[in-house]
């Protein structure tokens, strides 16, 4: 399992335990959950950009290499 499955998996389990205190009757007390929630959703999406942002990289330099090697 990588890092961002890692991530994914604890932001699934706050929110469903988040559903759960309101069940319970506890809306104001998850008020402050909903808010860190929402910048760890932001983190995750930014370290998707960025290991996305790396693969596209890594792709174009190997293709650049590639003609390179093969003048």
């Amino acid at each position: 399992m990588n890092k961002l499955e890692v991530f994914e998996m604890v932001r699934q389990g706050c929110s469903m335990h988040m559903n759960q205190l309101d069940n319970d009757g506890h809306c104001a007390e998850s008020d402050d959950y909903v808010v860190a929630l929402a910048f760890f959703d932001d983190y995750i999406e930014e370290l998707k950009s960025q290991e996305n942002f790396s693969e596209r990289m890594m792709e174009l330099l190997q293709h650049k290499w590639s003609k390179i090697k093969g003048k």
